[in-house]
């Protein structure tokens, strides 16, 4: 393979493969074609016809790869964003996208699940933390305050607001 077709996209290199698949059998029709004695202007029609279907064939080809790769690549971007309501519809097909868009529609829905369950846990520490009578106060790694209870403002006598960041 020589440097200029690696730097060719998969659904370029996809392209060209289906044009040449199909343009091979095309090339060879015209041969014929041409070899014969009696060449007329429907054999000639037959073999633009079979051109022009081979082209378009191909450029379908590649819209419905570009079309699946770009769907994965915005599902993944939602996700890395945060945003778990994103889904893959049409599953009803089988084959490597098939399965790659049912295990995608998984991580989203394992990721939502978590999201929900950090949530509901942080919600839960919260209100154990602001209802404690113990003063829990927290600090970084620079021994900057983050984190100040309500017993701990009793017990030093500051709001909290104003111990957080010291």
């Amino acid at each position: 393979m020589t440097g200029r077709m690696r730097r060719i996209s998969l659904e370029n290199k996809t392209f060209v493969l289906t044009l040449t698949a199909g343009l091979l059998p095309s090339c060879w029709l015209t041969f014929i074609l041409y070899r014969s004695q009696h060449t007329n202007i429907f054999d000639l029609l037959l073999l633009l016809f079979l051109v022009l279907m081979v082209f378009v064939l191909a450029l379908y080809l590649r819209r419905r790869l570009v079309y699946q790769l770009a769907t994965s690549t915005n599902i993944l971007e939602a996700l890395t964003s945060g945003d778990y309501s994103m889904r893959v519809r049409d599953l009803t097909h089988t084959g490597a996208f098939s399965e790659f868009n049912r295990v995608l529609n998984l991580l989203a829905e394992m990721m939502a699940q978590q999201n929900i369950v950090s949530r509901e846990k942080h919600i839960l520490l919260h209100k154990v933390i602001s209802q404690i009578d113990v003063a829990i106060i927290a600090a970084d790694e620079h021994h900057n305050i983050t984190l100040v209870n309500p017993a701990a403002k009793r017990l030093f006598g500051y709001p909290c607001f104003d111990m957080e960041g010291w």
